[in-house]
This record gives structure tokens, C-alpha cells and sequence, in this order.
């Protein structure tokens, strides 16, 4: 009876012991869906709080610290963020954390570095997210040589659709317009031409295209077909209005402005801007006329200097000065700026940015 009695307790411990090792899982996995209903909702903070709660139940599941990285860099914590992507690499080197690595690298302005983490992301698995990222990576680093090529990576790969495929082209082929490499720009325009036909950027940069070689009434044609396909193409209208002011022997539009697409965020508050154009720039005219300007359309006093070789320069706060924390503001370089040549930008630009 004695031993019955005993192998009935044991039995008893056991379905316990397994009761428990059970309501533990149902926790674990109800803190992660919690967390991620959470985090779908944009309660950062309350998310973070039960990606933590399932990671220290089970601290050997990356996923948790995967999360816990995103709700952090959402909550702008980014250094917090970077550690728990480390850590979630830690346990597994999966190619969507190297891709929040990189991007959370970017944003704390370690350019290097987030192109480093964009390339192990690539080297697990090859995807047009990460070649667009690397592509943005290298903008900033201005390789734009480099930068062309990434883009035209994306082309290659198998799960790339068509409309990727022609982004990456109209990309690559203004990139390679800024080095001068008209003939492989033109190619890369045909190319995006031949997936999607009624893509209006790339009409444009085939007219900058052809305006750069000389053969205006082409370029001019070019442009019209891109503004009949999006009459809002602020950049096909003002290259159009300033060619048709040359052709007529006027002075181009300084004041059109063509806005930078990506918004630069989490800016260091001592920023250096740099600069780089598709031939030697006349410093004087960029000290007279690039200027940054906040929210209130105040400009700022900026320091001008000429960059590492005559294609480039810098741009910074004067000695003394820095940006406020957490505001916006916009850069801009009128169309007024010119090269040692007297040759000036067929379109100005402005780029608007966000400081940490």
C-alpha cells in the first residue's frame, strides 16, 4: 500500500510540475501577443513592458529582445535599442535585426556602422529592403557611385517586383546623372521605362539627361511627357521652366526649389552638412546663397567651407552655435549657387531635417 501511495504522490508532483511548466508557456506567449497588440497600437512603452516580462522568462528567445529593440527606437531611446538588437543577435544573427540595427545606427548619425549591419542583413538574405537602406547609407556617405550600384543590385534579385525594380532604376539613373555617367543613366532610364511606362521621374531625369548632353528640345519634350503623367512633378516643372527660360535667352528660376524625398531624422545637434555637386562649385556663390532656416523661417549663421575636393563643400552652424534638440528645420541650396564656371544648378534643392 505504502508504494502505491508513493507512485501515486510522484504522479501527482509530476502532473503538477507539468501544470506549471505549462502555465509558464501560456504567460511567456500571452506577454509577447500582449506586446505585440501593444506595439501595433503605438503604446511603445506598455509593449516594452511585456516583451521584458516574456524575456525574463525565457531569456534564450531573441524574438523578445528583437522587440523590446523596435519599441525602444520608436520611444527614441536609441542607445537602449541598439543593446537589445545586440542582444538579440547575440542568440540568433537573423537578417531583419541586422536591418533594425542598421536603421537604429543610422539615426544615431554612425553611418559606417549601420552599412556594416545592412551588409550582414544582406549576407543572410538578399532582399530589396536592405539594398534600398544600404543605397540611403551610402547617399549620406556620398557615394553615390556606389549608391548606383546598389540600386541596380535590387534589379537583380528574383523577388523583386516591377515597380521596385523601376524605383531602383529612376534612382540609379539620377545618381548616375550627378557623376556625369550619361550613357549608363540613360540606360538605366530605358530600363525603368520598359517595366512601368508612366513613371513620371523617370521622363525627368531622362530630360536632365538629355539637357546635360545639349539636346534641349528632346530634354524639353521629356519633361512635358513627365508633368502630362503627374502634373505635380515640382522637379520635371521646375527643370522644364528653367530650360525654356534658357532656350529664350531669360534667367532660370532661382527660386524653385525641389524638396529633398527622404526626411532626415534624429540630426546631431552639431551637424556638418556636406555637400557634394557634379562638378567643382564656386565657393563664393554657395556662402551667398545656401541657407538654413527653422520653423519660423529664421535663418541661421552658417559657416561655408569648401569640402575634401572642389566638387564639394561643408556646411555647419557658425563657432559658438548649435541646433535646439527635437526641432525641424530645412536646408536650402538655391539654384543660384554655380560652378567655378558660372554654370548654376538647373534646380535648387531643400531638404527639410529632424535634430535628436
Amino acid at each position: 500500500m505504502k508504494r502505491s501511495g508513493l507512485i501515486i504522490i510522484l504522479t501527482l508532483l509530476m502532473i503538477t510540475f507539468s501544470f506549471s511548466r505549462a502555465a509558464q508557456a501560456a504567460t511567456e506567449l500571452e506577454y509577447y501577443e500582449q506586446g505585440v497588440d501593444l506595439f501595433n497600437q503605438g503604446n511603445y512603452e506598455e509593449a516594452l513592458h511585456n516583451f521584458e516580462a516574456a524575456g525574463t522568462i525565457n531569456p534564450h528567445e531573441s524574438v523578445y529582445f528583437d522587440w523590446q529593440g523596435s519599441c525602444l527606437y520608436h520611444m527614441v531611446a536609441l542607445d537602449e535599442a541598439l543593446l537589445a538588437f545586440d542582444k538579440a543577435l547575440a542568440l540568433e544573427p537573423y537578417y531583419t535585426t541586422f536591418e533594425y540595427k542598421g536603421v537604429c545606427l543610422a539615426a544615431l548619425g554612425r553611418p559606417e556602422e549601420a552599412l556594416e549591419a545592412f551588409n550582414e542583413s544582406i549576407a543572410l538574405y538578399p532582399y530589396q529592403n536592405n539594398y534600398f537602406w544600404k543605397a540611403a547609407i551610402l547617399l549620406d556617405l556620398q557615394r553615390f557611385d556606389q549608391a548606383a550600384g546598389t540600386y541596380l543590385s535590387v534589379v537583380a534579385l528574383n523577388d523583386t517586383d516591377n515597380e521596385a525594380k523601376a524605383l531602383a532604376y529612376n534612382n540609379a539613373s539620377y545618381l548616375l546623372y550627378l557623376n556625369q555617367n550619361y550613357t549608363e543613366a540613360m540606360e538605366a532610364v530605358e530600363n525603368g521605362l520598359a517595366l512601368e511606362p508612366d513613371k513620371s521621374n523617370l521622363y525627368k531625369n531622362k530630360g536632365l539627361i538629355l539637357e546635360a548632353q545639349g539636346n534641349y528640345h528632346e530634354a524639353l519634350e521629356n519633361y512635358n511627357e513627365a508633368l502630362e503623367i503627374d502634373p505635380n512633378n515640382q522637379a520635371a516643372l521646375t527643370a522644364q521652366r528653367n530650360l525654356i527660360a534658357r532656350l529664350n535667352g531669360e534667367e532660370p528660376d532661382s527660386t524653385g526649389m525641389v524638396e529633398w524625398e527622404e526626411i532626415k531624422l534624429y540630426v546631431p545637434l552639431d551637424k556638418v552638412w556636406t555637400i557634394t555637386f557634379n562638378r567643382p562649385v564656386d565657393l563664393e556663390s554657395a556662402q551667398n546663397n545656401i541657407y538654413i532656416a527653422d520653423e519660423e523661417n529664421k535663418h541661421l549663421s552658417l559657416k561655408i567651407e569648401a569640402g575634401n575636393d572642389a566638387n564639394e563643400i561643408t556646411v555647419s552652424l557658425s563657432d559658438g552655435q548649435s541646433y535646439a534638440a527635437a526641432q525641424r528645420y530645412t536646408l536650402f541650396v538655391p539654384a543660384n549657387v554655380k560652378s567655378v564656371n558660372g554654370v548654376k544648378m538647373i534646380n535648387g534643392v531643400k531638404m527639410d531635417f529632424f535634430t535628436k
